[in-house]
């Protein structure tokens, strides 16, 4: 990066860019999130490694997977073809999608976080915000996050702050490439 930003270089990927943006103007004609726009887009085009694609994934299954833009955090970003409009059209569906979410979790419902430090902890108290003022009242609610380095925001705005005495939370740390194995074979078992 050091090298290539001083260049003007430093995500000037225009492959990444395009099909960025042609996944995006996809989910805007289809009337879908940035996460559903994604997995179908990668479906629709028969991606080269889209079985092992989370978003194709969760496309085939009929499961939300949402993305959260914060405008100017990613390298699509800085490109002149960059769909500003449609980006953030596409990431408020999805965040109404995870509103929804988070609106059933709230009756004996499971949160599990993988490794957001930032974005994601902050707009999940949010999509819980919306939940109470519909008057939502959360009971035996169990939160997770998982991380490589504790965080302040998902102690906050994950573990704590959301279900505070109406459930049960913990922080598990380690490395992703362990954690999410073991997990997985938990949740198959």
């Amino acid at each position: 990066m050091a090298a290539e930003l001083s260049l003007g270089r430093f995500g000037m990927s225009r492959e990444t860019s395009e099909h960025f943006n042609q996944a995006v103007r996809h989910g805007d004609s289809a009337g879908v999130g940035l996460g559903g726009g994604f997995g179908d887009y990668i479906e629709t085009n028969g991606a080269a490694h889209a079985s092992r694609s989370v978003f194709a994934g969760a496309h085939r299954a009929g499961i939300p997977a949402t993305v959260h833009v914060a405008l100017g955090t990613d390298i699509t970003h800085q490109h002149a073809g960059f769909p500003a409009e449609e980006t953030a059209r596409l990431s408020m569906r999805d965040f109404r999608i995870l509103t929804d979410r988070v609106q059933r979790v709230f009756d004996a419902g499971v949160v599990v976080l993988l490794g957001s430090a930032v974005v994601l902890p902050e707009v999940f108290l949010k999509a819980t915000s919306v939940a109470y003022n519909l008057e939502a009242k959360p009971r035996d609610v169990f939160t997770v996050g998982f991380d490589m380095m504790p965080q302040y925001r998902v102690r906050e705005n994950v573990l704590s702050r959301p279900f505070r005495g109406a459930g049960e939370s913990h922080m598990i740390t380690g490395h992703h490439e362990i954690m999410l194995p073991l997990l997985y074979l938990l949740l198959r078992d």
